[in-house]
């Protein structure tokens, strides 16, 4: 299927110039072919033809269209956020090869953990940094600019490390990497631009989040199968070489990807109102096109400014906009003590070796992308995103606490399985939630700033649940087991932090209903 998607985006985005145009005749037939499993499922669950209906505001109409150049296209595209997805998608397939071929790179070079582990903060650092420039940015020149601009840095800062042989010009290519790893915050921007705020969103946001877990899940098995061809059909016997040809390809795709879809552009018809349009027009803004630009103001989104669905007041921005920050650190907690703890707990306390691990990672990031693509909209439908968020929390909570404690298979792995899913749906909800509850010129800036306070807690986490880890074995565990400590911490944070959506939702039923009550008396 992942295949099938990237010859689709091939088929379907590249629009035809002369020199093309001799080659591209005998190969559409082929390329339709092989991408029609792609197309069927992102016509069906990646995002239905239903949800992109025109959204009328006050008797006018804002509709998302997907527009190359002058050209005819050789196919149609059946969803406006494809290229969205694609982006993400390729970007965090360059950030799944560079986690597990990254650290065999620099051990061939001589290189310490020590300074594998300031490459990795080095990448964290500057995507903290580079996030909240770029979602500004994209305001400005237009959301897919800034995406393509992202896939061009992870081109070149793969090549770079591709050709590099020092310790110092691999931490500098993987700086450009996280100056430019701004994919995710840009997309769920974008789909805020696209889509009216509400289950609609957050559905559209967790495909986006379905696609960055698929890029980590098909990242080390696409670095893993270029090793081999290099091994066995090219006899390349050196795995520093080896390395560096998965380092080439990765950035040799992402500028292929790059090139194939350059002609493609996001628009809205000139005029047309914004989702929930009438907010912006009172506010004297034009009309924002799909991929962020605007002729007046701040360019920075479609949607209402008041949040909600067009209408409800937004909490004070410093509490909201607090809670969905704080949540989004207590989430990639979780996923670091998922990662990185958990291999040293299941190295000493469960007798698991490489191959047990690699499983066990690999069962979590499909659990996690299948409650994305198919239990979260359906949970978004019911409940909404609060609840949804609350209750992610708490799964998280308690499967990550409880799959320390309890050790006995295959009970173990199912509370480890658990935690990740609660995982799953407390990030994309929490997404969700950032972009509900900001006003329309705050948004991109909010959902960036979500973004950076992610990367920040990549760098600090580790050395905390690390150092928590090694007093937990060092000292026995106390009333704990040994090596317990730092998963029943960060489970006791996010089910403290659980209760956070459900009173950002209380606050606007509260306020709703005062306003009612006071518009009823006049």
């Amino acid at each position: 299927m992942v295949v099938s998607a990237f010859v689709f985006a091939i088929s379907a985005f590249a629009a035809p110039t002369p020199l093309q145009a001799p080659l591209q005749a005998p190969l559409q037939a082929p390329l339709q072919l092989a991408a029609r499993p792609s197309i069927r499922l992102m016509s069906s669950n990646f995002l239905p033809t239903t949800r992109l209906t025109p959204h009328v505001a006050h008797g006018r109409s804002s509709q998302t269209l997907l527009a190359a150049s002058q050209s005819p296209q050789p196919a149609a595209v059946r969803s406006p956020l494809l290229p969205i997805w694609l982006a993400v998608l390729v970007q965090m397939l360059g950030v799944g090869i560079t986690l597990s071929t990254l650290p065999v790179f620099l051990t061939n070079l001589g290189c310490t953990p020590n300074q594998l582990a300031v490459v990795i903060s080095i990448f964290s650092g500057a995507q903290m940094v580079g996030c909240p420039i770029l979602v500004g940015l994209s305001s400005r020149i237009g959301r897919l600019t800034v995406l393509r601009a992202c896939l061009g840095g992870n081109a070149i800062a793969s090549l770079l490390t591709a050709v590099s042989s020092s310790y110092t010009s691999i931490a500098c290519a993987r700086a450009m990497a996280g100056l430019t790893a701004a994919s995710i915050p840009v997309a769920q921007v974008a789909v805020a631009d696209m889509l009216p705020p509400g289950p609609e969103t957050s559905k559209a946001l967790s495909r986006v989040a379905s696609a960055a877990s698929l890029g980590i899940i098909c990242g080390p098995a696409a670095g893993g199968l270029v090793s081999e061809v290099a091994r066995v059909v090219f006899d390349v016997q050196s795995t520093e070489l080896q390395s560096r040809l998965v380092f080439g390809a990765s950035g040799l795709f992402a500028a292929l990807v790059l090139l194939v879809t350059s002609r493609v552009t996001l628009q809205s018809p000139r005029g047309a109102a914004p989702a929930g349009g009438s907010t912006s027009a009172a506010r004297g803004r034009t009309a924002t096109n799909a991929d962020g630009r605007s002729g007046v103001g701040d360019g920075g989104g479609g949607s209402v400014g008041g949040g909600g669905d067009g209408g409800e007041a937004l909490p004070p921005q410093w509490l909201a906009q607090g809670l969905c920050r704080w949540q989004a650190a207590v989430c990639t907690s979780g996923s670091v003590v998922g990662i990185a703890t958990y291999t040293l707990f299941a190295l000493r306390f469960l007798g698991y070796g490489q191959p047990q691990i690699a499983l066990s990672q690999s069962c979590a990031a499909a659990a996690a992308l299948g409650v994305n693509l198919l239990l979260l909209p359906k949970l978004l439908d019911r409940w909404g995103e609060a609840p949804a968020c609350t209750l992610g929390l708490s799964v998280l909570g308690l499967g990550l606490s409880t799959s320390a404690l309890i050790t006995r298979q295959p009970f173990h792995a199912l509370l480890f399985l658990l935690s990740r899913a609660g995982l799953a749906v407390a990030e994309t909800t929490g997404a969700a939630l950032t972009a509900r509850y900001s006003a329309v010129e705050k948004r991109g800036r909010n959902l960036a700033l979500l973004q950076s306070t992610q990367s920040g807690s990549r760098i600090f986490s580790p050395l905390l649940f690390n150092a928590l880890y090694t007093h937990s074995v060092s000292s026995g565990g106390g009333f704990l087991p040994g090596g317990t400590l730092p998963f029943v911490v960060c489970g006791a944070c996010a089910l403290l932090t659980a209760p956070a959506p459900m009173m950002l939702r209380a606050w606007v039923a509260r306020h709703k209903a005062t306003r009612g009550t006071s518009e009823k008396e006049k």
